[in-house]
C-alpha cells in the first residue's frame, strides 16, 4: 500500500497490455529499462467508503469527495485531472477522516 488510512490506496504500473513480441517487452526482458518508466501510466487503486476497491479517475474521486464542499470546489477548479490530483485528494480525505482503532 502506498497509503494506509480509511481510503487506503496504492499506485501500480500496468504491464498487462505488453505482448511478448513487442520491442518494449524485449527491452524489459533484456534489462534495458532506463527510459521505459515514461512509457507506462501509473494507476491508483483505492478503497471507497463501502470498502470496495476502485480505480482512481475523475468520476470515482469526484464521487468520493462529493459531500466535502471545500474539497469539491477546489477539485472542480483543477485544470488537469491526473494521478497527481487524485493522489492529493485521497491524501486529503485520509487526513480528514483518519483510520480509527478501537481497543
Amino acid at each position: 500500500m502506498s497509503y494506509l488510512g480509511k481510503y487506503s490506496f496504492y499506485i501500480y504500473k500496468d504491464y498487462s497490455k505488453i505482448k511478448a513480441t513487442s520491442p518494449i517487452y524485449v527491452l524489459i526482458r533484456t534489462g534495458n529499462t532506463d527510459d521505459l518508466s515514461t512509457l507506462f501510466n501509473n494507476s491508483i487503486m483505492f478503497y471507497n467508503e463501502k470498502g470496495k476497491l476502485k480505480k482512481a479517475n475523475n468520476q470515482s474521486i469526484g464521487w468520493l469527495i462529493r459531500k466535502e464542499k471545500d474539497f469539491l470546489n477546489e477539485y472542480n477548479k483543477e485544470l488537469f485531472l491526473d494521478n497527481n490530483v487524485f493522489k492529493k485528494y485521497l491524501i486529503k480525505m485520509n487526513e480528514r477522516y483518519p483510520l480509527g482503532f478501537q481497543y
